[in-house]
């Protein structure tokens, strides 16, 4: 396949267990491999995690930010919208994203209801960037 465009979320996982600049050098490897290779990269803030400092949180999306702004690619404030719903959109566990009651199908379902998960929320904002970009870039040319 031959994308234009990537969402990225990365960093969810990482912000346990790997330092901050060793997930600086690997986003970076990842944006300029994707800007290389044509692919317009979209990298995502990471949510809250209820086991890790929220210091440690913010050092990981303030280190995503700034690579957005320096290679000049979009930025996805996914954190910034989760923490706008009930629990930081978080789910049971405090790490991964609340999930509509509609389970997977809910998920897609963009009704103001599912709206206050953080699996519907990731979904919707990811179409939104998805079509700005198209708006902005794809149709553009």
């Amino acid at each position: 396949s031959r994308p234009s465009i990537a969402l990225i979320m990365l960093g969810t996982n990482d912000v346990g267990f790997v330092n901050a600049y060793a997930f600086r050098v690997n986003m970076e490897w990842i944006v300029q491999t994707s800007i290389d290779n044509g692919v317009i990269p979209v990298i995502s803030t990471i949510p809250e995690r209820l086991d890790v400092p929220a210091a440690r949180v913010l050092e990981f999306n303030n280190i995503i930010r700034d690579i957005a702004a320096r290679y000049q690619v979009p930025l996805w404030e996914y954190n910034k919208v989760l923490a706008t719903l009930p629990d930081a959109g978080l789910g049971p566990d405090g790490i991964h994203p609340s999930g509509s009651p509609a389970g997977w199908v809910g998920n897609g379902d963009f009704k103001a209801a599912n709206l206050q998960y953080g699996f519907p929320m990731r979904n919707l904002t990811a179409m939104l960037i998805l079509h700005s970009l198209w708006q902005q870039v794809i149709m553009r040319g």
